[in-house]
């Protein structure tokens, strides 16, 4: 899209997550300056897709099991707005008896930290 469209973005996110059977806990977006300026390279010298294309960078955090991120990957994968997975990091809930001890899950939960790439037409 020719916009940032953060709302828009937002909204599809915390949509895949609840259709998928994830928690969306936060998610920052976030457009990363412009390097192009800073080193004195002319927009003619860059690659045709960084000369067309403005970068966003997501990060989601999300709470869910395997089978759920496994959905919501596909999910993203399939929308009509491109996103690129570039890094997906993860933390197993345990749960605990009240005396401390771990208790075994057959299908444990996760906090799930994903960053993607989506992008936006420059003007």
């Amino acid at each position: 899209p020719p916009t940032e469209e953060r709302p828009e973005v937002l909204s599809m996110l915390e949509n895949l997550s609840s259709q998928n059977g994830l928690n969306l806990i936060a998610l920052d977006i976030v457009e990363p300056e412009e390097t192009v300026q800073s080193s004195g390279a002319k927009a003619r010298d860059l690659p045709l897709d960084k000369q067309l294309l403005k970068e966003l960078k997501v990060t989601t955090k999300l709470v869910g099991n395997y089978g759920s991120l496994k959905s919501w990957l596909e999910a993203v994968e399939k929308n009509l707005r491109i996103m690129d997975v570039n890094r997906i990091s993860f933390k197993v809930k345990e749960a605990k008896t009240a005396s401390g001890e771990i208790v075994p899950a057959i299908n444990p939960s996760f906090d799930l930290l994903v960053e993607n790439t989506t992008y936006i037409l420059k003007r």
